[in-house]
């Protein structure tokens, strides 16, 4: 994936782990997650929507 929100989330991971985050780059590093998790959910319920069961 070439996200950008992606990319941004792994680049605070990566900060995170050099030093400690500041207050704003850990609330800017939970609001992206939330994101991302929005985006996974509906894209689960895209595909789920999409399926249909055979007998």
């Amino acid at each position: 994936m070439n996200d950008p929100l992606i990319a941004r989330i792994n680049e605070l991971t990566a900060l995170s782990r050099r030093r400690e985050l500041t207050p704003a780059e850990q609330q800017e590093r939970q609001q992206l997650r939330n994101e991302y998790r929005r985006r996974t959910r509906e894209n689960l319920k895209a595909q789920l929507r999409q399926v249909k069961l055979e007998k």
